[in-house]
Order: C-alpha cells, then sequence, then structure tokens
C-alpha cells in the first residue's frame, strides 16, 4: 500500500510568502480516504525554523485533518529565494481505538520493526502578492483628505486606541470554548510578559500561535505598544486571570518588562491572577541568584535608574515574588515545539482550576 492510499494531501509543496521579520504559515490537509484509522506524525528537517500543529495524530477514516506549519520570520531574504528544508509525514494504519496521546516515534520506528510509510514535501520561498495602490480619501475637489493619526496632539492615546480594533482576537463574546479533547477551557484572558525585540519573532510567536489553536483567549503586545502607553498594557493585565512571564537572558535590559512585571506581582497578591513563570533558554537557579547575563543585565538597569531607587526594589520584589511560583524551564538543547506544548499544557490545566473554583463559590 502507497502513502497516498493512506493519506492524501492538498498540496506537493508547502509554500510560505517572504516578508522579512514576519512569520509565514501554511495550512495542510491530510485526507484519509481508506476505512482504516490511519496515524501520522510530522518531522522537519530544521526543528528551530519551524513549528508544526498538530505534529501526531489519528486520522479518521473517510475524513480529514488540517495541519498548520508555521515558519520562523527571517531576518535577512535567503539567496535566491532557494529552501532545502523538507517536512515528512509517517503514517501509518492503527487500531480504532488509538488517539492522538498514543502516537509515538517507535511506532514509526524502522529500527524496531515498524516501519512507516512516508512522504516528503518540500518547503518552497515565493514572492508574496503586491497589494493594489492605496486610494486616497477625500481627495475630490472642495475637500480635503482624512486627517492622519499624528495630527491629533494626543497621538498616543489615538493610536492606541485605533489599534484596539485592529489586534489579532483578544477577546471573545462565548464564555467558554472546547478543545480538541472535549475539554472546557473557560475564555479568562491569558496574558504574555516577554523582551519583545528577543522573542517577537521566534518563540513567543509559536507559543501566541500554539495558544490560538488550543482556543486560549491569549492576549501578547504584538504592535510594540511599549513605547507608546505603558498603561494600555497594564490595564490588559488587569483584564487577565492567567499571565505568562517568559524570562530569558535579556528580559532584565527592558524596564517596560520589569515595570509589567510588578504590575503582574500586585494583581497576583489581590488574588486576581495567576502568573507562570517559564525560563527560556536560562538556569531558573541561577536567575533567581541574580547571577549570569540576566543579573549583569539587571545591574546594568539599576545603574541606568540609580535616580529612582524605589522602583529598582519594586522590580527586585516582583522578580523575587514571581520565582517562588513553580515554572517551566528549558535550554540551549530543548526541544522548542516540545517546550511550547508544555507551556500551553500548563496554562490550560491553569485555566481549568479557576474555572472549577469560580464555579464552586
Amino acid at each position: 500500500m502507497s502513502t497516498d492510499e493512506l493519506l492524501t494531501f492538498d498540496h506537493v509543496d508547502i509554500r510560505f510568502p517572504i516578508e522579512l521579520n514576519k512569520q509565514g504559515s501554511c495550512s495542510l490537509n491530510l485526507t484519509n480516504k481508506t476505512d482504516n484509522y490511519v496515524a501520522f506524525k510530522a518531522k522537519t528537517t530544521n526543528a528551530k525554523k519551524y513549528y508544526v500543529r498538530p505534529n501526531v495524530g489519528v486520522v479518521l477514516p473517510r475524513s480529514s485533518c488540517e495541519v498548520l506549519v508555521i515558519m520562523q520570520a527571517l531576518k535577512e531574504a535567503p539567496a535566491d529565494m532557494q529552501c532545502r528544508d523538507k517536512l515528512l509525514f509517517q503514517c501509518k494504519v492503527v487500531e480504532p481505538e488509538t488517539t492522538a496521546k498514543d502516537v509515538t516515534s517507535e511506532m514509526f520506528s524502522k529500527e524496531a520493526g515498524h516501519p512507516a510509510e512516508e512522504t516528503r514535501l518540500k518547503v518552497m520561498y515565493v514572492t508574496p502578492p503586491q497589494p493594489p495602490s492605496p486610494v486616497q480619501e477625500g481627495t475630490e475637489e472642495g475637500s480635503s483628505p482624512r486627517a492622519s493619526v499624528s495630527d491629533n496632539g494626543n497621538a498616543s492615546e489615538a493610536f492606541v486606541d485605533m489599534l484596539r480594533s485592529l489586534l489579532v482576537p483578544l477577546f471573545s463574546n462565548a464564555a467558554s470554548s472546547t478543545d480538541d479533547h472535549g475539554i472546557t477551557l473557560p475564555q479568562y484572558q491569558v496574558f504574555i510578559n516577554f523582551r519583545g525585540d528577543e522573542l517577537r519573532n521566534s518563540f513567543v510567536g509559536f507559543l501566541v500561535k500554539a495558544m490560538r489553536l488550543e482556543k486560549i483567549n491569549v492576549f501578547t503586545d504584538e504592535v510594540e505598544l511599549r513605547g507608546t502607553n505603558l498603561n494600555y498594557l497594564f490595564r490588559r493585565i488587569e483584564e487577565s486571570r492567567v499571565a505568562v512571564a517568559i524570562f530569558s537572558e535579556r528580559y532584565t535590559e527592558s524596564c517596560w518588562c520589569l515595570d509589567e512585571l510588578v504590575k503582574m506581582k500586585e494583581q497576583m497578591e489581590q488574588g486576581k491572577l495567576v502568573v507562570v513563570p517559564v525560563f527560556y533558554r536560562l538556569n531558573a537557579t541561577a536567575c533567581k541568584r541574580f547571577m549570569g547575563a540576566f543579573g549583569d543585565n539587571l545591574r546594568n538597569l539599576e545603574w541606568e535608574y540609580r535616580s529612582e531607587p524605589e522602583r529598582i526594589q519594586k522590580w527586585k520584589e516582583a522578580l523575587s515574588s514571581v520565582f517562588s511560583n513553580i515554572g517551566l524551564t528549558s535550554d540551549i538543547r530543548s526541544n522548542e515545539s516540545k517546550f511550547v506544548d508544555s507551556i500551553v499544557e500548563e496554562v490550560k490545566k491553569v485555566l481549568i482550576k479557576i474555572g472549577t473554583e469560580e464555579r464552586e463559590l
């Protein structure tokens, strides 16, 4: 039996429009035209560059499954728009009671005597479509072009208000949503606190998309609002019930990150927020002792803001308070995809716990 007879793909390759510093995504439909239950597992030749969800699963007879492939943002244009990366899909017939949680690498291991059928899809770069030329409004005779936001003396506030309607969905009208396993997730907002320019187009981008795939109502500063109006982000923290604080090596370079953390600590102490610390490619113990680059960056920031001792003290207290929570840790050798999954699962557990506790009140 060939792979095509088990699963068919709606694409023979995976095409990503290339836009620098912007993630790309492509969806695939895997169709099972047989009367068998078919398990699959996806692999990439560059695990740090691509994020595949779901990367394992079971496709029911005569049905299909959608798979999303996310490519990390490129910082420079590839030479001749060429790419040598590939995605490998392994598949085999399994018993009807098999679920996605039962699918392991061992099931597809040739060495273990479990050969699987394989399909390789090549990754291709394409030029993004050009947008139509903009038509300026209000240029008819006797009228003037519409005033821009910058014409307003209070541009900062106006800009934030305009962005509120443009951001990726932040809130849901529904009280809850159901994930693929039938678990009801309360639609409390989840706030992500991180060092923007370091992680926005890589790890955090993967995490946000993974959360949204799991129907988690997540907010992140996707358009760098910190330099515009920090109060806007404080309001988003107040509206959240869960926050994920992602500590990275350069986190303590940012006074904005630390100010957000202070606000999170205040909400946490009032019982209004649960904070989940994440140590990204860091040793958690070293961070808690302010050692290494993490500690050096904090001391440099302290020197820069030495005229504001009370603010510095609040930063340190917020760090110590959040560090006391049970966190998740990765290092340079960690599988980033699995680490993202572990964060998503932890957030789901917290959301379900909050929902359960509130229903019991």
